[in-house]
């Protein structure tokens, strides 16, 4: 990796290395990637504004120092691991380039839309938000502008005005397949109204539930006779409640929930329940 920072704007710079973590008088915790113990990469944007006082628009990157041979490889996606809270003035990017030389200027507020090659990492992130996870797996189709190319590069491009800090680890280019439906969530309602219990007394137990769940068609191809099943058991493994939901296609690079109705088959002893969503299609039998 090679890394550098617009000498015009702040002069804040990515680290790479073991035992980093994040300063500043807002600090997040470390990445927990699969392999932190090796190293890992950040900018820490809350520490330099600290430091600094944050009043400049901060902007660094890190980036391949060589180029990625992906010469006979269509469909490619770039995968990494992360970690990541948002303030509000900041907007982290992925950038693919094929000479290595032209990179576009970029701050918070650039209209992204006419860029092909340029990625908004975290679209639609609310303010003072963490990630769910940590880590988090993003994966990134990048065929439209890396696809056959024999000469690629990787940046990851941080703009912002004193956030927190931004990690990425475990990067790596790895070929879409054909058939890839991918469970993103699945959710067990009592009530249907979002406000959910851990516990529920038997005397206010309702007669139905709903159930259900989202998942994704990464995928380059469209998937057929889609079918999602979520299955409820009992500590005994005895299933208790079941439901489906039939979709005709689920297209390439989109997304589907599923919401029904479900009824357990008989009154439900003190316990607890597991739920399991999987869904499969003519092309792909489970996921």
């Amino acid at each position: 990796w090679t890394s550098g920072y617009d000498a015009s704007a702040c002069d804040i710079e990515w680290e790479i290395g073991v035992g980093l973590s994040a300063g500043g008088p807002a600090a997040i915790a470390t990445i927990e990637s699969s392999t932190a113990a090796n190293g890992f990469a950040m900018i820490d944007s809350d520490e330099y504004g600290g430091e600094t006082g944050g009043t400049c628009v901060e902007d660094s990157w890190i980036q391949t120092a060589d180029s990625i041979d992906l010469t006979g490889y269509s469909n490619v996606v770039l995968e990494f691991e992360t970690w990541y809270r948002r303030w509000n003035y900041e907007r982290p990017y992925v950038v693919i380039s094929t000479d290595g030389v032209t990179w576009p200027e970029l701050t918070p507020d650039t209209d992204i839309s006419g860029m092909p090659n340029v990625f908004d990492v975290f679209p639609d992130f609310p303010d003072a938000t963490s990630l769910d996870q940590n880590p988090t797996l993003k994966r990134i189709n990048i065929s439209a502008v890396a696809g056959n190319q024999p000469k690629v590069w990787v940046r990851f491009h941080w703009t912002g005005t004193w956030g927190y800090t931004w990690f990425v680890d475990d990067v790596r280019v790895v070929e879409q397949p054909a058939n890839d439906l991918v469970t993103d969530y699945a959710f067990i309602s009592h009530n249907g109204t979002g406000d959910e219990y851990g516990r529920i007394p038997q005397s206010q137990l309702l007669s139905d539930f709903s159930v259900g769940g989202g998942f994704y068609n990464f995928g380059y191809t469209d998937q057929n006779n889609c079918v999602a099943s979520l299955d409820v058991v009992d500590a005994s493994s005895t299933s208790v409640m079941s439901a489906t939901a039939n979709f005709a296609v689920a297209m390439s690079d989109s997304t589907y929930e599923m919401n029904e109705v479900a009824t357990p088959s008989g009154v439900l002893p003190l316990g607890l329940y597991e739920g399991t969503l999987i869904v499969s299609s003519d092309e792909e039998t489970s996921a």
